[in-house]
């Protein structure tokens, strides 16, 4: 019982972690979308004396500064939630992984089980026939013993 109160809180604490970790994910990737829809021709113009910002170059460079600025907390927050996200969702799988493997085992040993319990009975079998026949050659004896003596 208390493992599936702690299961029921896990899977709790996933899916509050997920919508937290969501949350953040939606400012940035709305900024990350204004940045790939800002219209960028040659964004750097060079010449002989170095290179220079074309005018789409600045407006990119704003719009990705702005989007740092912004969304970097954003951006750190989302690491985190989901570090512990993965490390919660890594605990599951490796409970579940035992209570796997101890259900594989016990199969395992059922499953011997009955190998055993077949080969006990087969073998008994094939006593219980090598018996019934010694039985049925003494009977075959006696009956012809019988059949001398009554003549």
């Amino acid at each position: 019982m208390a493992i599936a109160v702690k299961e029921a809180d896990s899977g709790a604490d996933a899916v509050a972690l997920f919508a937290l970790a969501q949350r953040h994910w939606q400012p940035l990737e709305a900024g990350l979308a204004r940045l790939g829809n800002t219209k960028s021709g040659d964004p750097v113009r060079d010449s002989a004396t170095g290179s220079t910002l074309t005018r789409a170059g600045a407006q990119l460079k704003r719009v990705a500064d702005e989007v740092l600025a912004t969304q970097s907390t954003n951006a750190t927050a989302l690491a985190n939630e989901l570090a512990q996200l993965a490390a919660l969702l890594r605990e599951g799988v490796v409970r579940d992984g035992k209570s796997l493997r101890a259900l594989l085992l016990g199969g395992a040993a059922l499953a011997a089980l009955l190998l055993v319990t077949m080969l006990y009975f087969a073998w008994r079998a094939g006593r219980a026939a090598r018996t019934a026949g010694e039985a049925q050659r003494q009977i075959g004896n006696i009956l012809a013993q019988c059949a001398k003596a009554c003549s």
